[in-house]
């Protein structure tokens, strides 16, 4: 852009105050306005991931909160060298293509324009989305990872993030209406664009993709090019293209490939116990001792049948029994029947979202079959009634079709069937209330015996719900005040919500008492996951396996019930059953197996161990954590005996055997032949 050129004024336009050339000086050089504009998209684009990128993942120097950032020169040169020539690539493409179609219409000048403002606004826009991502989602998370945690439904998922979608959908109105006012003010000369080169384009893109796949081999410097645009988007180009197995992986995959011309050999194929190939290249051939007894069709009861209430309090971390915030007791109720009843110090969600934890609570597995029976088919075949008092519309994620909830139940009170607003609905812990008044709160309801469910949204993001009191200091935030600046501020807010979930149970307990069940009855309170408050940073569950997304209190009322340590969200099932009066299989003792994701493809796995020990790793990145002792590394790189090796395999063989439990299981409920 240069110096202004007059023209004559058009009625009802901008006067076209400054003239764009064919071509930009710059010194001695003349250099075209198409091409200049490239190079400096390519500038602005790339020095701003790289910053934001540092700021958000800590990629360069090792630091705590990523142990696997680049340290040494030549990987940083590697990272340095692939990013540049893959996002030039990508970006070179996209200009090369946009010249072909529009190159003549448009001229030089703004052809040039239109790419560097439309570049820049994608960036900018990509770069916002990626910022929501690390608050709400944590590090790179995957689409079937995002679909568990909004229900089933990714588009339900919006519903959590409506302010910052409407932000953005205003951003881009804005800088679409800035863009036609700065071409009704500028006059483009009509100069040919510069001809795109071939030879030298092929030359460039070979050496981009040989670098990538250079970059491939070396883990880390695999891990931070996924965090940049253009390296991800080739990433999957070139992996698709190289799938010559159509297996799902090629050469440029995140996963190896062990074998890639072998359809049956690759990740997360179902290893097949000592058969003597290692189908998922994970710990070597799977080998499978005694298999897990498999539960009675119906549970037998003898003797007398206890009443049972099962109480699950959304996002609830186990550190809420016992927590004081600011002077103040927040769960003084849980406090009560922790001490006077059973609790585990060591209670584990499976998974780290609502509707997969609930389908495990109810199911007794870690992947409940379809149409397998529950808690709910339980009390019901024994003579219970069965009644349902929830917060939530318990068809989100599909929760009461997997449990056979409606069949089931002869009260069924949700917050669909309560009317509450919202596209996704929370009902008042009152009206839950009211609602078990009205059913049941006469002494002559309880003659039979009855199992309930209730569930209690009040911690539910973002930790204001219908009927929220502050009962802890502090105030209320809006939601537009969650953010990492923040951090004080939520914490309060989400420990206030708590305090009111804790007082939703107190009431009830006081109801059970009144009508004089209470020392008949076993209340189970349980989280259904944790939550993160910005301690690492993010906010929220569902991407992370942690003490403080996985760990929730899991209290019973009577005292003397025997829990395993640790215990699974898979094992209450069994411990209710017992617990009531029916002769099931106990849980089964040893580690809590973990996933994100779906069992047979999850994006991480993890086990928690008796004492708090945790083991997690990423099968899309190969990274290995422990915290106990604290250590990480890459699974393929490490010695074969090292204690962290042991426990990465230990942790794998867990998986294995759950996944191929879980495909006997389905053979034996599909009437399919056993394999041998």
């Amino acid at each position: 852009m240069t110096e202004p050129a007059p023209s004559p004024a058009r009625r009802g336009r901008f006067r076209k105050r400054w003239r764009v050339p064919g071509q930009l000086r710059l010194g001695t050089r003349a250099v075209d306005t198409a091409a200049a504009c490239f190079w400096l998209l390519a500038l602005l684009t790339l020095g701003a991931e790289l910053v934001t990128g540092q700021s958000w993942y800590r990629l360069f120097g090792t630091t705590f909160y990523n142990p696997f950032a680049l340290a040494d020169p030549g990987s940083i040169g590697l990272f340095a060298a692939a990013l540049t020539a893959s996002h030039l690539a990508i970006l070179g493409a996209a200009f090369a293509l946009l010249e072909r179609l529009f190159g003549r219409r448009w001229g030089s000048p703004l052809l040039g324009f239109n790419v560097l403002v439309a570049g820049l606004a994608l960036w900018m826009l990509l770069l916002l989305v990626r910022r929501m991502a690390m608050t709400y989602a944590a590090d790179t998370p995957d689409l079937a990872t995002l679909r568990g945690l909004a229900g089933g439904h990714l588009l339900g998922g919006l519903g959590y993030v409506r302010g910052e979608a409407l932000s953005l959908a205003l951003t881009a109105v804005i800088a679409a209406a800035a863009y036609f006012l700065l071409r009704l003010m500028l006059d483009f000369e009509r100069a040919p664009p510069p001809r795109t080169r071939p030879a030298a384009a092929a030359v460039a893109g070979a050496a981009a993709m040989l670098l990538l796949l250079f970059a491939a081999r070396v883990p880390d410097v695999y891990d931070a090019l996924e965090r940049f645009a253009a390296p991800r988007f080739a990433y999957r180009i070139l992996d698709t293209a190289t799938d010559f197995d159509r297996d799902g992986y090629g050469l440029f995959s995140s996963l190896p490939d062990p074998a890639p011309f072998d359809a049956h050999r690759h990740p997360y194929a179902l290893d097949i116990p000592d058969d003597g190939i290692d189908q998922d290249g994970l710990a070597g051939d799977f080998h499978y001792d005694t298999p897990r007894p498999a539960p009675p069709a119906a549970p037998i009861f003898r003797g007398h049948r206890r009443h049972v209430v099962l109480i699950v309090l959304e996002s609830t971390r186990a550190d809420a029994v016992g927590k004081v915030w600011r002077g103040v007791t927040v769960a003084p109720t849980l406090n009560a029947l922790a001490a006077g009843g059973t609790a585990s110090a060591e209670a584990y969600s499976n998974q780290a979202h609502t509707a997969g934890s609930l389908k495990v609570l109810f199911g007794g597995d870690v992947e409940p079959l379809p149409g397998g029976g529950s808690i709910f088919t339980d009390f019901r075949q024994a003579g219970y009634r069965v009644g349902v008092f929830s917060s939530q519309a318990e068809d989100w994620g599909g929760t009461a079709a997997a449990a056979g909830m409606r069949a089931a139940a002869d009260i069924y009170v949700d917050a669909a069937t309560l009317k509450a607003p919202g596209a996704i609905p929370i009902a008042p812990g009152e009206d839950v209330l009211r609602a078990f008044d009205r059913s049941l709160g006469k002494a002559e309801a309880w003659a039979r015996p009855n199992f309930l469910y209730f569930n209690v949204q009040a911690p539910h993001f973002p930790y204001e719900q219908p009927g929220t009191r502050q009962l802890l200091p502090g105030r209320a935030i809006a939601e537009s005040e969650i953010r990492p600046g923040n951090r004080a501020l939520v914490e309060g807010a989400y420990w206030n919500a708590v305090a009111n979930a804790d007082r939703v149970v107190g009431e009830l307990v006081a109801r059970l008492k009144r009508l004089g069940v209470y020392d008949d009855t076993i209340v189970a309170i349980v989280g259904d996951h944790g939550e993160e408050l910005f301690e690492e940073g993010h906010l929220g569950h569902g991407l992370m396996l942690n003490a403080r997304t996985t760990r929730i209190p899991l209290i019973l009322s009577r005292p003397g019930i025997p829990v395993p340590r640790p215990v699974g969200l898979a094992s209450v099932r069994a411990i209710l059953l017992r617990a009531a009066g029916a002769d099931v299989p106990p849980p089964a003792d040893g580690p809590v197996l973990q996933f994100l994701g779906s069992l047979d493809r999850p994006s991480m796995i993890g086990m928690a161990e008796a004492g708090g020990a945790m083991t997690t790793l990423s099968l899309r990145a190969g990274r290995i954590l422990s915290t106990a002792p604290v250590a990480a590394g890459r699974y393929a790189s490490l010695p074969a005996n090292s204690p962290l090796k042991v426990g990465a395999d230990r942790l794998v063989t867990l998986w294995e055997r759950a996944r191929w439990e879980h495909a006997l299981a389905l053979r034996r409920h599909s009437g399919a032949p056993q394999p041998r």
